[in-house]
């Protein structure tokens, strides 16, 4: 799958269907290779998958004029440290995905301000072409970022690390944890 496409490569009416995945496609790599980016490589882990299914559908109708549509859904799996503890964390992430690319001059239009638009029951945002291309990784990129956790736990209960000397609390602990819980602190 290609990471930009061209509006011209599409015939009106038609719909196009693809499936991306990290294993077949350097760009959707690069995106994954992101979410594991805070992973120490030169421990063991489980590397990740992301996979996206989507179909292109181009048209030419009021009040987006000639436009594409992407309508799709995204999946990923990948392996991320917990911000308490730093133990390595499975995590899911999946979602529709819908993004609607017009003309620069459209997006001027007060209808457009709010970025979105609905098409067929469904909310689409908005995105100008830039000359008559889709950067597929920039959207993909932006709609998996959307999702990831903002902090990160293996468990909602984990303790953490000592704040003075760095051991795992879930694992042991320590005599700095009865110091931390004294009242004098």
């Amino acid at each position: 799958m290609k990471q930009k496409i061209q509006l011209s490569d599409y015939e009106v009416d038609e719909t196009y269907e693809f499936v991306a995945k990290n294993s077949t496609d350097p760009w959707i790599s690069d995106i994954l290779n992101e979410l594991e980016a805070d992973i120490d490589k030169s421990e063991p882990f489980k590397k990740g998958k992301l996979e996206i299914s989507f179909e292109v559908l181009r048209r030419v109708a009021k009040p987006l004029a000639d436009h594409l549509t992407i309508k799709g859904y995204f999946e990923a799996d990948y392996q991320t440290p917990c911000v308490r503890c730093l133990k390595l964390t499975d995590q899911h992430i999946e979602s529709d995905i819908f993004g609607a690319w017009v003309n620069e001059s459209l997006m001027k239009l007060p209808e457009f301000e709010d970025e979105c638009f609905r098409i067929n029951g469904h909310e689409y945002d908005l995105y100008t072409l830039d000359k008559g291309a889709i950067d597929l990784k920039e959207f993909i990129h932006e709609q998996v970022f959307m999702n990831v956790p903002f902090l990160p736990l293996h468990d909602e209960n984990c303790k953490g690390l000592c704040q003075k000397c760095g051991v795992n609390l879930n694992e042991t602990s320590c005599s700095h944890q009865s110091e931390m819980d004294s009242p004098q602190h």
